[in-house]
């Protein structure tokens, strides 16, 4: 850009801040920060109603680790996709001044996942993984560590085993659908600057979600005539803080959450898994029930999950006289997700709940809010966020039950000849044990969502 350019760029934008900053003020607060409250002398009721249609892709890659060269190297094995489509809905209704309580739950279309070769190119330009070098499909190794056959290892792959099946056009997919699980919470705001204008609005929020979806099953078969189910039946308890502060047509935010999953009875526990189809995916699965390795031992381990928000909405037009404006809301954040039990993203491909590595997402949002009416309002966003790279298969070995370990109570370490039935039974030496586990990298996560809002 030449200095002209940029300089007619810098007077533009320097207009139009100044004329944000100068544009008259209405008496509402961030979207962010709305708290439906009824009983006010202007205000006898507040009732809010939004349904909407929401549409995620995620996309990534996955490697493996693989020894090569003398060193542990990670090798392109797969491209993931997964397209997720939802009818998000939420119903907030005002108790009191600047106190509401919510619920809500989305129907869930359709969850499609697709695990393919990669398309990427050698010098030769043949493609860098097929069926033919992919160390998915020529395993030697079974789930409890015993090499499958002598001649498997010496490159011939005579007595392979694939871990899972992926053929070279197209790939395996996985399909899913149906009603979430449904929460209820509550919001109220301890300060308001709708009420004084010396002070910011602060939300403390509190919400927790049923495990009302019925619990998935990743070794079961899916297709798109009959899809599985989208649950991992946990409870969910989310605390939440945001504060927001109008500044004349500027109405900065941020926001802060953690939330934490307990398993239900309705968890999914990999022991759980049909004896026929157990040596398929799990390693010594006769350790289930046995000593320390319980059906909850064993299932699933929601993460611990913490974020951060910020960002602003800015109001190029806002006319309270007639109850119209339009808000352009642009946002960033963070989650912190640590390490757990989960249907990740190769779950269904291996058929079973699998151990992630803790991980960051990052990303931010761009949003348009339309206020036509009084009672109505419509909301278009867009976002695109990442995730750091992290294993995909990062199960725990076992426990020390014997004392060999020496003081050593960490789940890394056990008899890997299980003779105090130590090792985990969700540990496979196939993909846990460290030099094979999967990894995903370069994740993108784009989604756009628009929903309609009815405010009484």
């Amino acid at each position: 850009m030449g200095s002209h350019s940029l300089a007619r760029a810098t007077l533009w934008l320097g207009c139009l801040m100044g004329a944000t900053l100068w544009a008259p003020a209405s008496s509402h607060a961030a979207e962010l920060t709305r708290v439906a409250s009824s009983f006010d002398k202007e205000n006898p009721f507040d009732l809010d109603f939004s349904v909407g249609f929401e549409r995620v892709q995620r996309r990534g890659k996955i490697t493996r680790e693989r020894h090569q060269d003398g060193h542990i190297a990670d090798v392109l094995e797969l491209r993931y996709t997964s397209i997720t489509q939802s009818m998000p809905m939420r119903l907030a209704i005002g108790l009191f001044h600047d106190l509401e309580v919510h619920a809500g739950a989305s129907y869930v279309f359709n969850v499609d996942q697709n695990w393919r070769y990669p398309a990427e190119l050698k010098d030769d330009g043949t493609r860098a993984v097929t069926s033919a070098n992919s160390t998915i499909q020529n395993n030697c190794v079974s789930p409890e560590g015993a090499v499958l056959s002598p001649n498997c290892l010496n490159g011939s792959s005579n007595g392979a085993q694939p871990i899972f099946a992926v053929p070279d056009e197209g790939g395996v997919g996985s399909y899913r659908s149906g009603l979430s699980d449904v929460y209820v919470g509550l919001s109220w705001a301890a300060l308001s600057d709708e009420r004084d204008e010396s002070k910011p609005k602060w939300v403390l929020s509190f919400d927790y979600t049923a495990p009302a979806a019925q619990v998935r099953k990743p070794w079961q078969t899916t297709s798109q005539a009959d899809r599985g189910a989208i649950g991992d039946g946990a409870h969910r308890f989310t605390f939440a803080t945001a504060l927001s502060k109008r500044l004349g047509a500027i109405d900065p935010y941020v926001k802060f959450s953690y939330t934490l999953g307990v398993p239900s009875g309705n968890a999914l526990s990999n022991c759980e898994i049909p004896t026929a189809q157990r040596g398929a995916a799990l390693g010594y699965d006769e350790n289930c029930g046995v000593g320390p390795w319980t059906q909850s031992e064993v299932g699933l381990k929601p993460p611990h999950v913490a974020g951060f928000t910020f960002g602003a909405e800015f109001f190029p037009y806002d006319n309270p006289a007639r109850q119209q404006r339009v808000g352009i809301d642009l946002q960033l954040g963070a989650l912190y997700i640590t390490e757990g039990r989960t249907a990740n993203e190769l779950s269904d491909a291996v058929g079973k709940l699998l151990y992630n590595e803790e991980y960051l997402t990052l990303g931010g949002s761009f949003g348009v809010y339309a206020r036509a009416a009084q009672y109505v309002q419509l909301r278009l966003n867009t976002s695109l966020y990442t995730d750091t790279e992290h294993f995909l298969t990062d199960e725990p070995v076992g426990k020390d039950l014997d004392g060999a370990c020496r003081g050593d109570a960490s789940s890394r370490c056990g008899d890997l000849d299980n003779q105090a039935s130590e090792i985990n039974p969700s540990f496979d030496f196939r993909y846990d044990m460290p030099g094979r586990r999967f990894r995903i990298s370069e994740v993108t996560v784009f989604s756009i969502m628009a929903h309609a809002v009815v405010n009484f």
